[in-house]
């Protein structure tokens, strides 16, 4: 499909277009919920409850002059809407309004016309394109059962089409004789009239479906979060990995304990009593002290893919679409929460690699970071506030790693998450990080560090606990204060709402960020999937950004590099830049770590 020129919404030029849409189709934070609270309760009756504010809003918006008179603007000439069909149409609305912004009503006008088109005669057999649109409308009304469900499309059709048909005048799109009487009746044979106007005289059956995935319901609900294995390495001097355990889900407990780092009996008793500030302070600890053969892992290990390519392995065939696996380094998924929380428009750089396991996620980082700790000082003290912290005195050269596993929508993540510490029954989790005192009094600087700890720990279960030291220009520790989750939130919220003007609840972060995420791997997975790949020795990467755009207020995702690399070409993937060489050995190369 030609990508549409929309500028219908200019959220800051054009107030008196952008307030008409948001009066009809636009979530105003009211009442958008739909929910049933009796699940005996009938579809038709049901669907009644809906009637008035689903059919006044869809028809009042679209019997709009003013929308009508700016039509044309959707759509680059008259002859497109009989070119490209219905399907285009509804695409060209929400690519301008932004999905995420449409009312609940509206996302179920656009629902009900998508299943219209499919002409499903039941919910009960459904192929992969039908169950996308049927899983959405389940979500909204929180139900099931097919059958219901299914009656509760046919009750909502004459809701939604009887003013969709009669509010807006598409004959003036159709070229056709006067003495012809259009006898459109229903979704399907209005988008075939308008498509029977192409030059071509086709359909495009796999064109419409491809729209209409754009146009399903962004399911954005994060279930199942667990610890899917753990994963210790031990790195020497030069920090180069001597010892890796591999563990497994049955046995995370114990292998946390084991390989975890501890924090002392002081601290964990001082976090108990929500005393830590009380206990630590005017320590006189030099935080630039580290043990004589402390070495931070190397990071040509720190971006490796060997171990999520061996997870992938352990895992198998456990999914049927492993276009829908994600493995990746937590730093990405960090990185992003980060930008798009800033509202960056520079934006955050990543790689994917997609194999028959799955599409591998991989920071794209300066390759000589992993020696910061030895030129940066307030690196260096970082390490050194783990040091003063741990329960043996001495920081250890090991680093453990939560191999955590969740669903986001249809979408399975394993994220490859580093904790610096947590207590044997996996009910605390502790992320340790050090600030400058002037960036403690510092808004900008305290709300970047907060929303970093947060983003760090937004996938981890049972809300961690960031411990925060405060360090003097000559690095000793003055003071130690604890996070929960919430309260790192609120501190950024804090500056996001003098900064901007705009004070977000918890609940709308959240869910804005899992929306957002959402729509990214939609993204990314659509990128992903657009090469086949021949034989196994093939691998396709592509680089994308991710960043906040002005101009429209929305998050934008894009591509600019993609390769397909063929490892039995040497010279091909020699090419290739350190990490994505070392990326395509390890994602096809057995590792035995057992």
């Amino acid at each position: 499909m030609s990508e549409s020129s929309l500028s219908v919404i200019d959220y800051e030029d054009n107030n008196q277009q952008y307030n008409f849409l948001k009066c009809y189709i636009v979530d105003s934070n009211e009442q958008n919920a739909i929910s049933k609270d009796d699940h005996k309760i009938t579809a038709m009756n049901y669907v009644t409850t809906l009637s008035s504010p689903l059919t006044d809003a869809w028809k009042l918006f679209l019997a709009n002059p003013q929308f009508q008179n700016n039509f044309n603007r959707y759509i680059k000439s008259v002859d497109v809407i009989s070119s490209y069909g219905l399907s285009y149409f509804l695409t060209s609305i929400i690519r301008d309004v932004g999905y995420n912004k449409l009312n609940q009503y509206t996302k179920i006008c656009l629902l009900v016309i998508q299943i219209g088109l499919l002409d499903l005669n039941s919910f009960d057999h459904l192929n992969s394109e039908e169950v996308l649109f049927v899983n959405s409308l389940s979500n909204i009304l929180d139900s099931s059962d097919l059958s219901f469900l299914y009656d509760c499309y046919l009750n909502l059709t004459p809701l939604v089409l009887k003013p969709f048909l009669e509010a807006f005048p598409f004959q003036k799109f159709l070229t056709v004789s006067n003495d012809i009487d259009l006898k459109i009746n229903n979704f399907s044979l209005l988008d075939l009239e308008l498509r029977s106007y192409n030059e071509n005289q086709e359909l495009l059956k796999d064109l419409i479906l491809s729209d209409l995935k754009n146009l399903t319901m962004n399911d954005a609900k994060l279930s199942n979060v667990e610890i899917l294995n753990v994963l210790n390495k031990s790195v020497n001097i030069k920090g180069n990995v001597v010892d890796v355990y591999f563990g497994h889900q049955d046995t995370v407990e114990a292998d946390l304990d084991n390989f975890s780092e501890k924090l002392s009996a002081e601290v964990l008793e001082s976090i108990r009593q929500n005393k830590l500030v009380n206990h630590i302070r005017s320590v006189n600890a030099n935080l630039l002290k580290l043990p004589s053969n402390f070495a931070n892992v190397s990071q040509e290990e720190r971006l490796s893919m060997k171990y999520l390519s061996h997870l992938s392995k352990t895992l198998g065939n456990e999914s049927d679409d492993k276009s829908n696996r994600f493995f990746c380094h937590r730093n990405v998924l960090t990185n992003i929460i980060i930008s798009i929380n800033k509202r960056d428009t520079k934006g955050v750089n990543f790689r994917a690699f997609r194999t028959s396991s799955g599409i591998f996620l991989q920071p794209i980082e300066e390759p000589r970071r992993s020696d910061d700790y030895k030129t940066n000082p307030a690196v260096r003290a970082g390490f050194g506030f783990e040091n003063f912290l741990s329960a043996e005195g001495e920081l250890k050269n090991s680093y453990t790693y939560l191999m955590n596993k969740f669903n986001l929508g249809n979408k399975e993540f394993y994220v490859q998450s580093e904790i610096d510490s947590c207590s044997s029954d996996l009910k605390s989790f502790y992320e340790l990080k050090t600030i400058s005192q002037n960036g403690f009094l510092d808004a900008n600087q305290m709300a970047e560090k907060c929303l970093r700890a947060w983003a760090q720990n937004f996938f981890i279960p049972n809300q961690p606990t960031t411990i925060l030291g405060l360090r003097s220009k000559n690095h000793i520790l003055s003071r130690v204060y604890e996070y929960t989750q919430s309260e790192l939130l609120n501190e950024w919220n804090l500056y996001f709402a003098e900064d901007r003007s705009h004070l977000r609840s918890h609940s709308d972060v959240i869910e804005f960020n899992l929306s957002a995420l959402s729509s990214i791997f939609d993204y990314i997975k659509t990128g992903m999937t657009s090469r086949a790949l021949e034989k196994d020795t093939k691998t396709f990467m592509k680089h994308f950004n991710v960043k906040y755009r002005a101009s429209d207020q929305s998050i934008h995702t894009s591509c600019f590099f993609s390769h397909l690399y063929d490892l039995a070409v040497k010279d091909d993937v020699n090419r290739a830049t350190l990490f994505v060489r070392q990326a395509l050995e390890a994602l096809y190369n057995e590792h035995d770590y057992y």
